[in-house]
């Protein structure tokens, strides 16, 4: 699975700075697994790559009840 990053948070998760990444449910999110792998993409420039586990899974209604339940 690949993903585009704005740079700002593509280089926050990179560094560890941002632990979650928040994505409407839709067809492709649906395909998700846990532990699968990820590779991010830097949306500005496309050389720029990392990847990454899937770790957790949690499925909301809406973003506010998603910030509210990380705590952001």
């Amino acid at each position: 699975m690949k993903m585009n990053l704005d740079t700002i948070y593509f280089d926050y998760i990179k560094n560890g700075k941002k632990l979650y990444e928040t994505r409407v449910y839709d067809k492709k999110r649906r395909e998700i697994k846990l532990l699968e792998e990820v590779t991010f993409i830097d949306r500005s420039d496309n050389t720029r790559t990392f990847k990454a586990i899937i770790t957790e899974l949690s499925y909301f209604k809406n973003f506010k009840e998603a910030i509210e339940e990380v705590g952001i």
